[in-house]
């Protein structure tokens, strides 16, 4: 569905003499990305107003993100699968942030810090075939991962002895990051 939006738009702009025919490819790529990420957007803006928890949300993407970015791990083999995963997961951080059960997560969250540095450090950067890294992007991904983490760990422990509850938010998602890395790592093994 986005392929053709995208495809749409691009055939609009090469009528127009906006873009030309010889990039197409490149366009309809780019195009479809960007569709994905305003979707995406709008998603996260509308679990943030369902939950009423625009700061657990915008916390959620701030430090998960760019961590996810350089830290790589599990993709889906389709936007939409993507897209549903990234949902669920933010779903999942606020329905947890908003549970009263959610004390003793409180407590122990800390762990979570361990538990994820030692899957970064052990890990990333865990590529994906859709996004193979040269042995340079390797080397860069892994210390950025390292960095990301150390900082967010930081921020996340400041929180935590602060009682700042934002601090379970960096750390749930530490905890995701964590699996996700395992879970790319066992996909690339079984790709082999």
């Amino acid at each position: 569905m986005l392929k053709r939006a995208a495809q749409w738009i691009v055939e609009q702009e090469i009528r127009r003499s906006y873009l030309k025919e010889e990039e197409r490819s490149l366009y309809i790529y780019a195009y479809e990305l960007l569709l994905n990420q305003v979707i995406n957007i709008i998603l996260s803006v509308l679990i943030a107003c369902l939950f009423r928890a625009p700061l657990t949300v915008l916390v959620f993407l701030v430090c998960y993100i760019p961590f996810r970015s350089f830290a790589g791990g599990y993709h889906a083999n389709t936007n939409l699968g993507c897209t549903v995963v990234s949902a669920a997961m933010l779903c999942c951080v606020c329905l947890l942030m908003d549970m009263e059960a959610v004390w003793w997560l409180k407590t122990v969250y800390p762990a979570f810090f361990v538990l994820s540095g030692y899957m970064v450090f052990r890990y990333a950067p865990v590529q994906d075939k859709n996004k193979p890294l040269d042995d340079l992007e390797r080397v860069r991904y892994k210390k950025m991962s390292r960095v990301m983490w150390g900082l967010e760990t930081t921020a996340g422990m400041v929180c935590y002895c602060r009682k700042v509850e934002q601090g379970l938010v960096i750390a749930i998602g530490h905890l995701l990051l964590a699996v996700i890395l395992v879970l790319g790592s066992m996909k690339n093994r079984k790709n082999v």
